[in-house]
């Protein structure tokens, strides 16, 4: 068992810890609402750039996070082909097949 010395030393340590991470949290926010008041006193402007800008940005991300959720869906769907046509070798009748994969009977004759 630790001793009381020992407690209190590791209390300490993670109260400075949440300590630190309050204030680093505090100055992010500090940091995001002078950010904020910076741009709202752009000129118009430059403002309407720097808000096409991030527009831009967005547009960017969205178009990655869909890149990348078409590329997920891909291999998915090459996953569940493999393990029907496996399925298919092992004897296991179109019926199942399309019930543990969800294939279509379509894709389930093609293999």
């Amino acid at each position: 068992m630790a001793s009381k010395g020992t407690r209190r030393s590791s209390w300490r340590l993670f109260l400075k810890r949440e300590r630190v991470n309050l204030i680093q949290k505090e100055k992010l926010e500090k940091r995001k609402i002078l950010n904020r008041f910076e741009i709202a006193n752009l000129p118009d402007d430059e403002r309407k750039s720097y808000e096409r800008y991030l527009d831009n940005l967005r547009y960017q991300a969205s178009i990655a996070e869909t890149l990348k959720f078409e590329a997920e869906e891909k291999v998915r769907k090459k996953e569940k082909l493999e393990i029907g046509r496996k399925m298919k070798l092992k004897g296991l009748s179109n019926d199942d097949i399309f019930e543990l994969t969800g294939l279509s009977k379509e894709e389930i004759d093609e293999l």
